[in-house]
């Protein structure tokens, strides 16, 4: 990867962390509308387009990995899946949302051993 697009990529990881503790923020504050509205728009950054957030939360978690450019950006996706876990209302839909999270992050450890780094990064501002 060219050190132009790895730059590109980490401040692309850098702004979904900011977007991700917002959201936080607003669900421990209790707006759960404005947190679901961060969570839709962080899903937005770490994919490239609404449209793309759409297409890739139908798909399983190796569809996921064919299509986003990155372990980071896989590992970005998963911690969005797992604050929409802590989101949602309804149990199963949580439940299932935190395995597609595990999911995830077993494919982002699959293309990239060394994810660990911005795996820290993003869980410490998913609380």
């Amino acid at each position: 990867m060219s050190p132009e697009r790895q730059d590109l990529l980490a401040r692309q990881i850098r702004d979904v962390a900011a977007i991700l503790a917002r959201a936080v923020g607003l669900r421990l504050e209790g707006d759960a509308e404005e947190a679901r509205a961060e969570l839709e728009r962080a899903y937005a950054v770490a994919s490239g387009s609404e449209g793309q957030a759409v297409l890739l939360r139908c798909l399983d978690p190796s569809g996921v990995a064919q299509l986003l450019p990155s372990a980071e950006s896989l590992a970005a996706f998963a911690e969005l899946a797992r604050e929409e876990a802590r989101q949602s209302i309804d149990p199963a839909a949580g439940a299932e949302l935190t395995a597609r999270a595990e999911g995830l992050l077993g494919e982002a450890r699959r293309l990239d051993p060394g994810i660990e780094g911005a795996l820290r990064l993003l869980q410490e501002t998913g609380t």
